[in-house]
């Protein structure tokens, strides 16, 4: 199998390369894992990819008519059922 290669630049992480809206998201999903004192979980990062209103992944979930305070909603519903 063969090695993966590097998503950013120079071998970075793609982390690194995300733009504003997603570094943001990684932080607002680290603030709410906190917060709810829970281990990060994927339904933390979709609650927070959700709240994010402009940029690339709002218009992916426009175009995929994505209701987004629906999925915040299932993604805090996930969450709930975590406690």
């Amino acid at each position: 199998m063969a090695a993966p290669e590097p998503l950013g630049p120079e071998g970075a992480p793609i982390l690194y390369a995300a733009g504003p809206s997603a570094r943001e998201a990684f932080r607002t999903a680290g603030d709410l894992a906190r917060s709810a004192k829970q281990r990060l979980a994927g339904a933390h990062a979709v609650a927070a990819v959700a709240a994010i209103e402009r940029g690339a992944v709002a218009r992916v979930l426009d175009r995929l008519d994505v209701d987004r305070g629906r999925l915040a909603d299932a993604a805090v519903h996930e969450l709930g059922s975590r406690v």
